[in-house]
């Protein structure tokens, strides 16, 4: 039987909510925009369930006032008397704003672990309870609302304190929920909680709930573009960010009017990207479109040149949170004493994911080396950039080559700034030596020149060898050691080491012991052999005549057959292994820190105006650091600029996998991005990433690892332990 007509003349339907009268906990319902187009008299079926996906959320590509809107209480009684497919209640809730309807509640899911399920009704391995919540601007203890939930889940209908005492909540990311949190500010259209019992460690790190991938897959070099896969690759670790992009919770919050991003087209990039390695179960996965967006956003990395990770990071992180800020934006400078208060001010105007996983916090301080008047201020940082111990201070590239025989040259610290003068007179207080020096520039196993002592060794690009000699010396009295192994008929290579020698006469047999004299420290001690007429069947000395720019000294090159070198110093000889390396420290990541809050003195041009003086005065810059956020980066300076050449620092720096403590934070490594020299200005870059075990992701290459190189770390990318 078909219902009677509605008399239109007595439907009071709203659209677009335009009663202003409206009251917090009123209802209204979702129906398809034509319901309101008909004719008055006219009765119609509401088909609207199309509007909803299966939680009931109504979907985003439908438009409120374009293919929807909502119809008063009263009005959806008189709509419904002629059948409905689904009924889309909302309820009018309080905000700061005043009253609003709340279109799309937020879905809170609750998971339970295996071992507990069976304490609940009608659960099974894969089971997820959802309760429909309405967002509020301010709520009751986020766990009274989430255990009032569950209790009536329960089987046993235990009361809710001890249901509180026996089992607890945390996110995903094992974030435990406590007791005194609120959900003042809710960020996400879905929340997943994890209901479990507390005799368990929670402190390990949980994988994605319903994933279908895990996200260990590679990424293709399009050419040069290692330094943006090992970064991809390296904030792919981290949890709590990825979750946020692959659920797409990122788009609530994506902010169109900031000129400062990209209008969100870098954030949807990313979140594709993302979901694409964690979704599709792909082994390598073309980067391709997030790297047209993010070359057209930024400006950078539009060709194929190689670049720096760091940068490339820096602009990735800043993008999504100019892309994704839903602070106030206020451009007012922020003037705080008060750290906890210049931190709560902070986050006002620039929240976003990015500030509340990846920033931290330093204080400035600036006091006039004059009057004594001290200024502070406290500043965000995105990652700490931490230079390496006295980088600026040694020329990593000087060896001491002693005059007594059977003693093994050294690698030894020289500071940057001195001249070749100073270098010979530290060389003679250090190692108390009443001979003179000669100090002479070596490149690819050939002397270059000999070094005035004058020169900077600043402007050496070179290795520095020096060596002890007379002080009444003479060239002819001296001749330079070259030692080359034939391995083939027309190929040969170098001992890499040029040894002086100085003769008390010419003979051959005199010339043989000698040369002797100098290798013998790094022979295998079972395969010495004694005597010139032992060692002259071991190789052949070749003499050539005298070079230019070496003073008129010979040269002497004794040749080697590769299988009597092997024979004596063993396959793979390196003899920079065996020589005594000085410069070698046990540097360490705690030592990059200290540096970096160490005191420093700024004068000159770095002098800054004193008010209180009423005019420039040196300074002292002192930085600490006062809060460390959830995902700390660490930024090795490994690169600098010395007279427009661009240098690394490959000096071996230590860090710890597990337990780095600054303060009262705790962290552990997630992922490291490593850089390698290839020669000629040229580099790779790759990753290490920590999932249960330890991987190494090289472009499109992904390869499990027991051991973690740390000799090549320029980024280190840290969690802290909850």
């Amino acid at each position: 039987m078909t219902p009677a007509p509605i008399p239109m003349t007595d439907l009071k339907y709203s659209r677009a909510l335009k009663n202003e009268n409206i009251k917090n906990g009123q209802k209204w319902y979702a129906v398809n925009k034509e319901m309101l187009k008909g004719e008055k008299g006219t009765s119609k079926f509401v088909k609207n369930s199309y509007l909803v996906d299966q939680n009931g959320r109504i979907n985003p590509k439908y438009k409120k006032g374009v293919d929807y809107d909502f119809v008063s209480a009263e009005d959806w009684e008189i709509f419904k008397k002629n059948g409905f497919e689904v009924e889309i209640e909302r309820k009018v809730i309080e905000t700061e704003k005043g009253f609003v309807l709340e279109e799309n509640p937020v879905l809170v899911t609750f998971y339970f672990e295996k071992a507990d399920l069976n304490v609940f009704e009608n659960c099974n391995e894969d089971v997820e309870v959802s309760d429909r919540f309405v967002r509020k601007c301010t709520l009751v203890s986020s766990e009274d609302f989430i255990f009032s939930v569950v209790e009536t889940l329960f089987l046993d209908k235990m009361p809710l304190q001890e249901f509180k005492e026996k089992y607890e909540v945390r996110k995903p990311n094992s974030e435990k929920i406590c007791p005194e949190q609120k959900f003042k500010y809710l960020n996400s259209d879905e929340i997943k909680l994890i209901i479990s019992s507390k005799r368990k460690n929670l402190n390990t790190s949980l994988i994605f709930l319903k994933q279908k991938g895990s996200g260990l897959c590679g990424l293709f070099n399009l050419g040069n573009t290692c330094f943006m896969n090992s970064g991809i690759q390296c904030l792919n670790v981290y949890e709590e960010f990825i979750h946020y992009f692959i659920e797409e919770s990122y788009k609530m919050h994506i902010n169109k009017e900031n000129p400062l991003g990209s209008k969100g087209r870098l954030a949807i990039a990313f979140s594709d990207l993302l979901r694409e390695m964690w979704l599709e179960n792909k082994t390598v996965v073309m980067p391709g479109a997030f790297k047209r967006v993010l070359g057209n956003e930024t400006g950078k990395f539009v060709d194929f040149q190689e670049q720096d990770a760091t940068e490339l990071l820096d602009y990735i992180l800043n993008f999504l949170h100019e892309d994704l800020c839903y602070g106030t934006n206020s451009k007012k400078e922020i003037i705080e004493e008060n750290p906890k208060e210049y931190w709560k001010k902070y986050l006002e105007v620039n929240r976003s994911i990015i500030t509340e996983l990846f920033y931290g916090q330093v204080l400035s301080s600036l006091e006039c080396m004059e009057c004594g008047e001290v200024g502070k201020k406290y500043e965000p940082f995105m990652y700490l950039t931490v230079p390496i111990p006295e980088k600026k201070k040694f020329h990593f590239g000087v060896f001491l080559s002693f005059d007594s025989d059977n003693r093994i040259p050294i690698k030894i610290l020289a500071e940057i700034d001195w001249t070749v003068e100073e270098l010979k007179k530290a060389i003679k207080l250090r190692y108390a030596t009443k001979l003179d020096i000669l100090c002479v520039s070596v490149k690819n196993n050939k002397i270059v020149e000999i070094l005035k002592e004058s020169t900077k060794l600043s402007s050496v690009k070179t290795n520095i060898y020096c060596y002890e000699i007379d002080k009444e010396w003479s060239p002819e009295n001296y001749i330079w050691l070259n030692i080359k192994i034939l391995a083939y008929i027309f190929l040969n290579y170098n001992f890499n080491f040029i040894f002086l020698l100085k003769l008390e006469n010419n003979t051959v047999e005199h010339i043989y012991e000698k040369i002797v004299s100098k290798i013998e420290p790094f022979i295998n001690s079972s395969n010495i052999v004694f005597g010139y007429e032992k060692w002259k069947d071991k190789f052949e000395v070749k003499f050539s005549k005298k070079e230019k720019n070496i003073n008129n000294f010979g040269f002497v090159t004794a040749f080697f057959k590769d299988s009597e070198f092997t024979d004596l110093f063993g396959k793979n000889f390196n003899i920079e292994k065996n020589l005594v390396n000085e410069t070698e420290k046990n540097l360490n990541i705690y030592d990059c820190i200290e540096l970096f809050t160490k005191k420093e003195i700024l004068k000159g041009v770095e002098a800054v105006f004193c008010e209180k003086c009423n005019k420039s005065t040196n300074r002292s810059k002192k930085l600490d650091i006062v809060y460390l956020p959830k995902y700390f980066i660490v930024h090795l300076k490994r690169f600098c600029y010395y007279k427009g050449y661009e240098e690394k620092i490959g000096i071996f720096i230590d860090f710890p996998l597990e337990d780095l403590r600054i303060g009262n934070y705790k962290y552990n490594c997630r992922a490291i991005c490593n850089h390698y020299e290839l020669g000629a200005g040229a580099g790779h870059y790759t990753a290490y990433i920590k999932r249960e075990e330890w991987y190494c992701m090289n472009d499109s290459i992904v390869m499990k690892i027991n051991d973690v190189k740390k000799e090549n770390a320029y980024i280190l990318f840290y969690e802290r332990e909850e």
